[in-house]
């Protein structure tokens, strides 16, 4: 499935500063493939990494991408950048809705 695709962006919620734990199982399994399959692992050197986080404030929290650029770094991907992305009432806000969109516009070329 690697060689399929040129970028991965990851999305998670934000839980305590950091990424959810089932995202974190994952990234945990996934470096074993650059020790362990180091076959599977060694096919996503060169693809791209973005990462969308979400939570109910708009405060973004720099240790929470930290962990995708160093795991990025470890994997030997390219990151490429991350969105925090909130909602207000249970909608989500226009500039919200923009950045989204720009976001989107800028891994696209």
């Amino acid at each position: 499935m690697a060689n399929e695709y040129d970028m991965f962006v990851f999305a998670t919620p934000v839980y305590w500063y950091s990424m959810s734990g089932k995202m974190k199982a994952f990234f945990d399994r996934l470096s074993d493939c650059v020790r362990i399959e180091k076959e599977t692992g060694r096919k996503l050197r060169g693809k791209s990494m973005a990462v969308l986080s979400n939570s109910k404030d708009q405060i973004s929290y720099p240790s929470l991408f930290k962990a995708f650029e160093l795991s990025a770094d470890y994997l030997g991907m390219t990151y490429c950048g991350q969105l925090h992305t909130w909602t207000s009432g249970g909608e989500i806000p226009k500039e919200v809705q923009k950045s989204i969109h720009a976001f989107a516009q800028n891994l696209s070329h």
